[in-house]
């Protein structure tokens, strides 16, 4: 029972310890003139509609591509199965 309470004490200490070191931190202050870094506010602006051409072109193109009288002329394969896959990468 004595360790026990011992172990206690110390794991309590080092948790204590810790938490003063890092409440010691401090963050920087805000400052207006460097927030927003400006592509990724362009990216954020623009990824809608690049979310919206891969739905509305890229998938049903992809889709018509593989169909079977036209994948001969694309030279589209036909997926693997994943365990195939799978196989192949180790």
């Amino acid at each position: 029972m004595g360790r026990y309470i011992q172990y206690i004490r110390s794991l309590t200490l080092v948790v204590v310890i810790i938490f003063l070191i890092a409440s010691a931190s401090w963050a920087d202050e805000y400052d207006l003139r460097q927030a927003g870094q400006p592509w990724r506010i362009i990216a954020n602006a623009l990824n809608p509609l690049g979310v919206t051409l891969d739905y509305l072109v890229a998938r049903p193109l992809h889709w018509f591509l593989h169909l079977k009288p036209v994948d001969k002329l694309t030279g589209h394969s036909q997926f693997t199965e994943k365990k195939e896959y799978i196989e192949t990468m180790y």
